[in-house]
This record gives structure tokens, C-alpha cells and sequence, in this order.
């Protein structure tokens, strides 16, 4: 979500993207020498950085455009948990982060274990992945991403 609508979507145009979203051309793309066909484009906007009382939820999404027709192709996002890994900071923070960027999650990220959920829409399929920190001093991670069928 950004600012209450789908922050992207696959066969979005760019031009019809949120005027107040920044976003640069992903300078580590190799996709990027040949602007003939697409583009790769990344955004660390504000927006899908959560605050939280005791650490921050750090994000980064990506998306690719065809430059045939100025929509986007995919989209993919990753955000680690700096937070206090006891059970109650991490769901306040799940919670607040899952309010803010995938209200159709809220209540389902859980503290004890790696999640997973895929879910098919008419043009595309997201999936969405909870990765538990494998080492004690570990961060938790989730991974996002939105393909065409």
C-alpha cells in the first residue's frame, strides 16, 4: 500500500504512479544498459521505512517497466526488523508494519516461525515471505513479490 491504494502493481503504467513517490533508476541492474526494452527502477521512499518505539523496519522495493508499452512488468520488495527480537516487540512490530504497507496480512505474521503466503489476482500473483532470523543476533526479514501470469 502507499498512502491507502497499491503502492504498484504489474501492467501499471508509470506515468500513473503517485506523483509524491521517489524512485531512481536501480544503478546495479544490468538491465539497464539497454533501455530498449526495459527498465529497472528502486525506491528507498520514506514510506516504506516503519518506525517503530524501539527500532525501524527498513525497506527497499524494485520494479521493472517495458519500455514497448510504459508499464510495469514486476515488482519485488525487501524489509529487515531492526527491533528487540522478544515475542511482543516483534508483533507490535508485524503489526504496525503489516498496517501500514499490506493491511491483508495484518493479524497474520507470526513471531514463533518463517511464513509464507501466495495469492493469485486476475493479472498477477504476489507472494509474500517471513523469514525468521537463523542466529540469536539475526534480524527478521520479509521478501515481496508481484509477477504477471
Amino acid at each position: 500500500m502507499y498512502k491507502e491504494k497499491p503502492f504498484l502493481t504489474p501492467g501499471q503504467k508509470l506515468e500513473d504512479l503517485d506523483a509524491e513517490l521517489s524512485y531512481r533508476l536501480d544503478p546495479m541492474s544490468h538491465e539497464n544498459g539497454n533501455f530498449k526494452h526495459k527498465k529497472d527502477f528502486l525506491s528507498t521512499d520514506d514510506y516504506f521505512t516503519v518506525q517503530l518505539d524501539i527500532g525501524v523496519i527498513g525497506g527497499i522495493v524494485f520494479f521493472h517497466s517495458d519500455n514497448s508499452n510504459n508499464r510495469i512488468t514486476g515488482i519485488s520488495g525487501n524489509w529487515t526488523f531492526s527491533t528487540d527480537k522478544d515475542s511482543l516487540s516483534l508483533q507490535v512490530a508485524f503489526d504496525q508494519f503489516t498496517h501500514r504497507l499490506f493491511p491483508i496480512l495484518n493479524e497474520k505474521l507470526d513471531s514463533k516461525r518463517s511464513w509464507n503466503l501466495e495469492i493469485d489476482k486476475i493479472n498477477y500473483t504476489e507472494t509474500f515471505k517471513l523469514i525468521k532470523p537463523e542466529e540469536e543476533y539475526g534480524f527478521w526479514k520479509f521478501y515481496y513479490k508481484a509477477h504477471p501470469k
